[in-house]
């Protein structure tokens, strides 16, 4: 199990990611993070997903590798992508529309 945990460990590429400075990487990472607190509602989630999956691709890391290193958390994960999924206005409204239209 701990084999196949690959969450933090490097992963030799070329890539312009690998290139950054350490500090570059560190700050935009804190960018990140603060910026998943701070978004609300589906757009903002929409906006971090698609600079995360521009990060990967520019890492040159395979997909694979990356899933591989996530599925012991994988449980967690969908957990709480559904539960912040409820919470969002969007989701809330949608439910109730569908709901009052049934």
């Amino acid at each position: 199990m701990l084999r196949d945990m690959t969450i933090g460990q490097f992963y030799p590429a070329e890539s312009v990611i690998h290139r950054l400075d350490p500090r570059v990487k560190v700050v935009g990472v804190l960018a990140y993070l603060i910026s998943l607190f701070l978004f609300r509602g589906f757009v903002g989630y929409a906006v971090v997903t698609v600079f995360l999956g521009t990060v990967i691709v520019l890492s040159k890391v395979p997909l694979r590798y990356i899933v591989r290193g996530m599925k012991p958390i994988l449980f967690l994960l969908i957990v709480t992508v559904c539960s912040h999924a409820m919470k969002m206005e969007q989701f809330s409204l949608a439910m109730m529309t569908a709901s009052i239209a049934t």
